[in-house]
């Protein structure tokens, strides 16, 4: 049996600390300032009528941690900002394999994160892919692109109303 806290101890002596000079374009560092209680009120005050996340049922999902999920919609566009590229990239060259990981990655971040309309787009064309279906893909992506373009416009709607809400309160700040 594997002993997860020496195999964890190990591996963080081999692997190096990211710091902000490492993270990708377009990622925020995110400290805990503040106080979590504010950041979970105010992402639980946003409509989910109005955006394309269930915050509620995705804060459920992470156990209610709202800097964890804060995180994760904050990265999700540094992450995955050119995955329509990238779709039509991997169809035109027919890299199946890393097209169906690329759509199964975003697929699951999407359901983590409560884009559950993003996630069964996502989902269809992981099965299109399977079926090295070009054709349908194609016919696909339109639909694909627009629910990614609205993901990430709700996704921005989203910081930029924490940071509204929380800007005003010098004691509650997560950047």
């Amino acid at each position: 049996p594997i002993n997860v806290k020496s195999l964890h101890a190990e591996l963080c002596k081999w692997i190096p600390k990211r710091n902000d000079a490492t993270k990708p374009h377009g990622h925020k560092a995110i400290e805990r300032k503040g106080d979590a209680e504010s950041l979970l009120t105010a992402l639980l005050a946003i409509d989910s009528a109005q955006t394309e996340l269930d915050i509620k049922t995705a804060l459920a999902r992470v156990g209610n941690k709202a800097e964890l999920y804060f995180k994760l919609i904050q990265n999700v566009k540094g992450d995955f900002g050119s995955i329509i590229n990238k779709v039509q990239d991997f169809l035109e060259s027919q890299e199946w394999t890393q097209l169906s990981s690329l759509l199964h990655t975003f697929k699951g971040l999407c359901g983590s994160i409560g884009a559950c309309k993003t996630q069964t787009i996502s989902a269809d064309l992981e099965k299109l892919v399977h079926e090295k279906n070009s054709s349908r893909i194609a016919a696909r992506l339109e639909e694909f692109s627009d629910s990614v373009d609205e993901l990430f416009q709700a996704i921005e709607q989203i910081v930029n109303e924490i940071e509204v809400k929380e800007g005003s309160d010098k004691t509650a700040e997560w950047y």
